[in-house]
């Protein structure tokens, strides 16, 4: 069949494309940016903006959402499980449900993105049936403790905060906490995690303005097994094992400690550790940053320039 070749555009029509060409290109670096245009340019209705700056993490007037009453629903759970002291990391907004790929629960609808957590079991559980579907015979009793505790540290060792994970790590934990503690320009540049892969896929896939900004990237330890951006070099981003070798002396202690005890357990331990770390600028920091890093003073004492 011969294809019907279109009919050339008229002088009106041409003009208005060449109108709406020249605005969409005049707009384009306002949406590569996440920024709203200049009025004259395009004034944007307030349903218009009201979805910009929900998709950016703001209110509806644009500002900055402060801090949830203590008494919030959302405030009491994670307040149980979750310990984030520093100032700008108090709950500021709750996480909402993302129905296209979501149960009622929260939990992802597809079991590549949270294995475990979809399941609905706890880890113990998990393992118990995973290893009855196997055929492994199960010598050890059926444990009943926590998974674990999530941690986010800084390049220079400073723990921001824990919570207590239920069931097992997925995605969920590092996206929960930052998109509810966090406002988008206090975001991390560069956010390091073992399976940066489904964590960038989780958030871009329910929060992309928010994490535009954001790179996630897979440190040396775990690269050879990502495959997401990975970074191989510089000790300060591999800081989160110094912070795990300290954490597991005290592993025995929190196995035996109620959810309760083991939370004041390890919150003074996080408290105490934070207290007695050297200052950032020891001379072995220095030396592992990048040299266009580096303070005049240091530069000028160990470059000569």
């Amino acid at each position: 069949m011969l294809e019907r070749e279109p009919k050339p555009l008229s002088f009106e029509q041409q003009q208005a494309f060449d109108f709406w060409a020249a605005r969409a290109n005049a707009l384009l670096p306002g949406v590569e940016s996440l920024s709203p245009p200049d009025p004259h340019e395009y004034a944007l209705l307030p349903p218009e903006r009201i979805l910009l700056n929900e998709r950016l993490g703001l209110e509806a007037d644009g500002s900055e959402p402060g801090p949830l009453p203590s008494d919030h629903p959302y405030c009491r759970e994670q307040r149980e499980l979750g310990c984030y002291p520093l100032p700008g990391w108090e709950q500021k907004r709750p996480l909402p449900q993302y129905e296209p790929f979501e149960d009622d629960l929260g939990r992802s609808r597809e079991s590549d993105e949270e294995h475990r957590c979809r399941s609905g079991l706890t880890f113990g559980e998990f393992d118990a049936k995973v290893a009855l579907e196997s055929g492994i015979k199960k010598n050890k009793r059926l444990q009943r403790h926590t998974k674990g505790g999530f941690v986010f540290t800084c390049p220079h060792c400073v723990i921001y905060g824990f919570h207590v994970m239920l069931r097992g790590e997925s995605p969920r934990d590092p996206f929960t906490i930052l998109y509810t503690r966090l406002n988008r320009r206090n975001l991390p540049l560069i956010l390091v995690h073992d399976n940066a892969c489904k964590l960038r896929a989780y958030a871009m896939r329910r929060e992309p303005a928010f994490f535009a900004h954001v790179r996630f990237l897979v440190d040396r330890f775990h690269f050879h097994h990502t495959t997401a951006e990975a970074h191989k070099c510089g000790p300060s981003y591999n800081t989160v094992e110094s912070c795990s070798a300290f954490l597991v002396n005290f592993k025995t202690q929190a196995w035996y400690s109620s959810l309760i005890a083991f939370m004041v357990i390890l919150a003074n331990l996080v408290s105490g550790r934070n207290s007695d770390l050297a200052r950032v600028d020891e001379p072995k920091l220095r030396i592992a940053g990048r040299a266009d890093t580096w303070s005049p003073s240091v530069r000028q004492r160990l470059l000569m320039y």
